[in-house]
């Protein structure tokens, strides 16, 4: 998945969390046991609802993105 994003009409309904939840169930289907993925570091609304879905911060990635900004690591195990 390259980018998941709910309009902002539609956050803090639940819609982000079943979207994730359904990607993450059909990787434990295929045998995968630990799911990573990139936020920038700003984005406290992000970093949070990966955290409440039980993410950690693993590292931190300088530069990552094309304008310059850092990214966290984050990784769960599934």
């Amino acid at each position: 998945i390259k980018t998941l994003a709910v309009a902002p009409a539609f956050r803090r309904q639940g819609v982000g969390t079943k979207l994730l939840d359904s990607a993450i169930n059909r990787l434990k289907e295929g045998g995968v046991k630990n799911v990573f993925l990139h936020t920038r570091t700003g984005n406290s609304g992000a970093i949070l609802f990966y955290k409440t879905l039980g993410f950690d911060t693993v590292k931190t990635i300088k530069n990552h993105y094309g304008n310059g900004d850092d990214a966290f690591l984050m990784g769960k195990e599934i």
